[in-house]
């Protein structure tokens, strides 16, 4: 069973007493990620967090702190996985391009974009800063237009400016280096609140040259919608909470993290790629997702 909107699983979660609200003002700054680790060492319930302090907008967090909600969102048996996994990453279903989508319900565009509205949490007391650690991003080959997506930390850097750990062996770093030996930034979207389905299916360890989006589809058994980015050429989930546009600009590294771990120790800190922001888009009265990484 695939969940189109995320918001369909989070109301199945609350059904089902899986899903907990906390109304009491938390902090984005340590309280957040608290409340997740808690409820991760516990197997807890998904928390909603409807007030976070200095902010309008609320954060769900640990949504996959337990495994039964992995299986949940996926509807099948823990036996099944590995097998389920396989066969949708020989037959993927492409994505399915649509005209328009609640993720473009509001826009923010060049000087409007402001990332410290979003609720994005500092983790850990050495943490180089706040983090966004459940986004997919997408981005594509500059010379085949073959896509990618994949979960990467990024970390806040300015009102338009996020920093972004990729692996040189990651396929979005590949697609980085080769517009960067050209002179060129590349486009990158970041979707933040989508179907659960889709989130795990960015983590298959598919061969270069995979869109994920389509191994998601494998998944869901049907094609995720899609819709063209505002400011880039890129399409993402339809149905996404939060959508992030920019560019990885060619040449540059900055400070980024460290950052702790769900492992419990800190992944250290480096000069890395930058993204500036085009663009921010979300739905009307969007959920940010957060989760230890």
């Amino acid at each position: 069973m695939s969940f189109d909107d995320p918001r369909d699983f989070l109301a199945r979660l609350e059904e089902e007493g899986d899903l907990i609200r906390i109304s009491e003002p938390v902090d984005a700054r340590f309280e957040i990620s608290a409340y997740i680790r808690k409820t991760s060492d516990q197997q807890g319930p998904a928390l909603l967090f409807e007030r976070v302090k200095g902010r309008d907008i609320p954060v769900v967090g640990g949504i996959f702190a337990a495994r039964r909600r992995v299986l949940r969102a996926l509807g099948f048996k823990s036996e099944e996985a590995v097998e389920r996994f396989s066969q949708a990453a020989d037959h993927p279903i492409a994505p399915v391009l649509v005209d328009e989508g609640p993720c473009q319900e509001v826009v923010y565009e060049g000087d409007a974009v402001d990332l410290t509205r979003l609720p994005i949490p500092t983790y850990s007391p050495q943490d180089g800063g706040a983090f966004i650690t459940h986004g997919i991003e997408i981005t594509k080959d500059p010379e085949t237009g073959e896509k990618n997506a994949g979960i990467y930390r990024m970390q806040l850097q300015g009102r338009n400016r996020l920093g972004i750990f990729a692996n040189v062996q990651q396929h979005c770093y590949i697609h980085y280096t080769k517009a960067e030996k050209k002179g060129e930034a590349l486009e990158i979207a970041v979707a933040l609140g989508v179907d659960p389905v889709v989130m795990l299916g960015t983590q298959v360890k598919a061969p270069y040259g995979t869109d994920e989006l389509s191994v998601a589809g494998g998944l869901r058994g049907e094609a995720v919608p899609v819709v063209k980015c505002r400011t880039v050429d890129l399409e993402v989930p339809a149905m996404s909470e939060i959508v992030i546009e920019g560019r990885m600009l060619p040449g540059i590294r900055e400070a980024e993290g460290p950052f702790g771990e769900f492992s419990g120790y800190y992944g250290p800190g480096d000069r890395r790629p930058v993204i500036e922001v085009s663009a921010v888009t979300h739905r009307r009265s969007p959920i940010f997702h957060a989760g230890l990484t």
